[in-house]
C-alpha cells in the first residue's frame, strides 16, 4: 500500500479586488502559501480547501479565486463551503450544473487511488443537517480501499481557546454517531484559523491554520488577526492519517482585534 500525501488549506477569504484587507492581502497570502508548499519539497496528489473560499461569497470573488486556482494549482483541488461562502455564486462560477437548486448544500465524495474524501457543507448555522448525515452514512457503508477522510468547515470539538466555543459544529453529536458506526481515517476542518486537534468519535479531528491570516491562540486581551499563513500536510501511510500543521515564516504582526478582553483559555474558567 503506497503512501498518499495531500495538503489541506482553509479560510482563503479571497475578495474580488486584490490588496490589503485589515492590512492583509488574501490573494497574496494564497499565492505565498501554495508556493510555500512546493518550496518545502511537498508534492501533493491534491489539495483540499475546507471552506471560506471567498470573504463575501459573491460572484466576483469566486471569479478571482478561479483565476488564482488556474495560476497556482497543478493538481486536483477539492472545495468545501464555509459560513462566508455563497452557494449560488459558487455554483455559478465553479459548477457546470444549470439545473442545480442553488440553495441546496454542496456535498460530494471523490476518490484518489483508494483514499476517499467526503466533503460536507456546514455553511448554514454551522450545521450539516439530516440529509447530509444520511448521505454520509450511506457513503461510508461502501468500502474505500484505503479509507475515508471527512471534510467539514466547522470543527465538532471545543477548542482550547475559550473565544472559539461558539464556533463548533452545532450538530456534532449526530455527526459523531455516523462516524463511530464506520471506519473513518479522520476529519479535517477550518473556521478557527488555528491549528488544533482532538481525539473525537473514535478517530482524529483536526483544524488547519488559516491562509488569509492566523488568529491569536491564547490571549487575555481578545481574539486577534495575526499576519501569517499555514497549511496542514496530510499523509495516509499504512492505513493511518497523520497531519502536520505548517505555519510559514511571516511577520506574525497583529493588525487588528476581533473582540475585547476575555479569559484566554478553557483552563481560565476554573
Amino acid at each position: 500500500m503506497r503512501d498518499h500525501a495531500f495538503v489541506q488549506l482553509s479560510d482563503l477569504h479571497i475578495r474580488a479586488e486584490d490588496g490589503p484587507h485589515r492590512s492583509i492581502d488574501p490573494a497574496e497570502a494564497l499565492r505565498g502559501t501554495v508556493h510555500g508548499v512546493y518550496e518545502l519539497g511537498v508534492e501533493p496528489e491534491f489539495f483540499v480547501v475546507s471552506g471560506d473560499l471567498c470573504d463575501r461569497g459573491d460572484h466576483a470573488g469566486y471569479l478571482r479565486l478561479r483565476e488564482l486556482a488556474v495560476e497556482l494549482f497543478g493538481v486536483p483541488v477539492l472545495l468545501a463551503l464555509g459560513n462566508h461562502d455563497g452557494r449560488q455564486a459558487f455554483r455559478d462560477v465553479f459548477l457546470d450544473d444549470p439545473m442545480a437548486v442553488q440553495a441546496e448544500p454542496y456535498f460530494y465524495a471523490q476518490e484518489f487511488d483508494g483514499v476517499r474524501i467526503a466533503v460536507l457543507d456546514s455553511k448554514v448555522r454551522g450545521e450539516v443537517g439530516p440529509r447530509q448525515l444520511d448521505w454520509l452514512r450511506q457513503t461510508l457503508q461502501q468500502p474505500a480501499a484505503v479509507g475515508t477522510i471527512v471534510v467539514v468547515h466547522h470543527p465538532p470539538f471545543l477548542n482550547a481557546v475559550r473565544h472559539m466555543d461558539d464556533r463548533v459544529l452545532r450538530d456534532a453529536g449526530a455527526l459523531a454517531a455516523v462516524v463511530r458506526a464506520a471506519p473513518v481515517l479522520g476529519l479535517l476542518h477550518g473556521h478557527t484559523h488555528i491549528a488544533s486537534m482532538a481525539a473525537w468519535a473514535g478517530t482524529i479531528s483536526v483544524t488547519a491554520p488559516g491562509v488569509a491570516h492566523l488568529r491569536t491562540s491564547v490571549t487575555a486581551a481578545g481574539l486577534g488577526f495575526v499576519e501569517g499563513s499555514g497549511f496542514n500536510l496530510c499523509v495516509v501511510r499504512g492505513g493511518r492519517l497523520t497531519v502536520q500543521p505548517v505555519v510559514l515564516p511571516g511577520t506574525q504582526s497583529l493588525p487588528s482585534w476581533l473582540d475585547g478582553p476575555r479569559e484566554g483559555t478553557a483552563a481560565a474558567r476554573t
